[in-house]
């Protein structure tokens, strides 16, 4: 689905964008598109998806009939939870994805969405990834 799930060798935080479409309250992921961390400085525990990555990715996601359902990104040599900045940025609707990497491996994926609660509070989500027709939770 997206880069750092081909094997974790990346030192930096990789991100990207989760598309697909809101069927009930389920989000259904059809597609990870990776795009560079523009994040200036500390790459190994931030990311930053620049304002011309968010553009292209709306005109490629448009012409697929699909819609940006959140975010993903790894935690290097980390757990896939949300570090106090992720929770910062959350953006409410969307959901994020987070990528454990720990010995050049993938070691968990877990997905999160703010709490409608509150804007300090995150809940964790089921997302389903669906790649050529096959189904995976």
């Amino acid at each position: 689905m997206c880069r750092c799930d081909a094997g974790g060798k990346d030192p930096h935080e990789v991100c990207g964008f989760l598309a697909g479409q809101i069927e009930g309250n389920q989000y259904i992921v059809r597609l990870g598109l990776g795009v560079q961390n523009s994040a200036v400085r500390d790459q190994h525990r931030r990311y930053q998806i620049s304002t011309e990555a968010f553009i292209e990715a709306e005109r490629l996601l448009q012409m697929q009939r699909l819609h940006i359902l959140g975010l993903f990104h790894s935690h290097p040599d980390g757990r896939a939870w949300p570090s106090p900045l992720d929770i910062e940025y959350f953006f409410p609707g969307w959901i994020y994805l987070i990528i454990g990497v720990s010995a050049d491996s993938v070691t968990e994926r877990r997905a999160f969405q703010r709490s409608a609660l509150s804007e300090a509070q995150f809940v964790e989500v089921g997302i389903t990834v669906v790649s050529d027709d096959t189904t995976a939770t």
